[in-house]
Formats: structure tokens, sequence, C-alpha cells
């Protein structure tokens, strides 16, 4: 089935539930995450900017490996769903445009 030209497509869409989902997931974590070092904060404030700076950096993080693991797995077992002016991803390390895509999906979500 073919959507009108100006509707996003079907990989649109499904990547942004999934950025949802995953967004949803990473906040639980940073809050409980947050809450656990609590204790810690009070007892050293020195470290409360290091920390929160880790937090802002979680998710950004987060969201580069899981774009570069997902089409690392998307490309071995399902390689007809590729874009044919996509690059090949591959390896542990995210390449600099999944760390692009951790980027901007930390954007989108604040």
């Amino acid at each position: 089935m073919r959507l009108p030209y100006w509707l996003p497509n079907f990989r649109s869409w499904f990547n942004a539930i999934a950025l949802t989902l995953l967004m949803i997931g990473i906040t639980y974590l940073m809050n409980y995450f947050l809450k656990a070092i609590q204790d810690l904060l009070n007892l050293a404030p020195w470290l409360s900017g290091a920390i929160v700076f880790l937090l802002f950096l979680f998710p950004i993080v987060t969201i580069a490996f899981l774009h570069n693991w997902f089409h690392t797995f998307l490309d071995v077992f399902f390689p007809q769903s590729r874009f044919p002016e996509d690059e090949a991803q591959g390896g542990f390390f995210p390449s600099l445009f999944s760390w692009w895509e951790g980027v901007y999906g930390w954007a989108v979500n604040v």
C-alpha cells in the first residue's frame, strides 16, 4: 500500500514510536538512578555537577549504541530493508550518524 506523498512512510512511524518508547524507558531509568544516588549527592556535593552531566549524556549514548546495533542487526538479517543511499552499519562502536541520531533523539525529547 502506498501512502500519499505528504504522509510519512511506515519506517518513519516505526522510528517515532520506537524512540518514544525508548525515551520513556530512559526517563524512568534516569529517575531511578537519581533517586539511588541522592544520598551520595548529600555526602559529596562536589560530585553533583559531574553526575548531572553524566545523566544528561546517558540518553545520547544509549540512543547512539541502540541505533548502531539495531541497524547492524537489520543489515545482517534483513539486508533488503536498507535504503540504497544508506551505508552499511558495522562494528560495536557507533558511527557518526548514530551519534547524530542520539543527539537528535535527545533534543526531540527535551
